[in-house]
């Protein structure tokens, strides 16, 4: 009995295609996406909060304070700025060292010896004939 679903569902997974980064590396770099993240995290939610506490200042009492509504309003955009540009900025760095580390990977694997190339060319075979009997004529 054939399953149709079943030539569509390939999984293939080499272990000798993984080795362009050590397990160590890539801890260390998951512990500085880390603290990455907590420093952008942490910053964002400083200038939301105060974004928000200058919001509600301006709201509470009696009358509303147009100048604190406004610093607050800036406040909070600036934080929900600061939150977006730092997960696309984390995003673009992710890529860009995966790109690094397979180039810098098959760099060192294409770093083979070339052989020297053959010529068919019968001309370039005669120059060479050439100077090997130039080169034992006796003086």
């Amino acid at each position: 009995m054939s399953y149709p679903l079943r030539r569509f569902i390939v999984i293939r997974f080499d272990s000798h295609h993984m080795s362009a980064v050590s397990t160590l590396d890539g801890i260390k770099y998951g512990f500085r996406l880390m603290i990455y993240f907590s420093a952008i995290f942490l910053i964002s939610v400083v200038v939301l909060s105060a974004g928000a506490a200058s919001i509600a200042a301006s709201l509470s009492g009696v009358g509303s304070d147009p100048e604190l509504l406004f610093i607050g309003s800036v406040l909070l955009i600036g934080g929900l700025f600061v939150l977006y540009v730092g997960v696309i900025a984390s995003l673009y760095k992710v890529i860009a060292d995966a790109v690094t580390q397979a180039n810098d990977s098959t760099e060192t694997v294409n770093r083979a010896p070339k052989r020297p190339e053959r010529s068919n060319n019968r001309e370039t075979v005669r120059k060479r004939v050439g100077r090997v009997h130039r080169q034992r004529a006796p003086k």
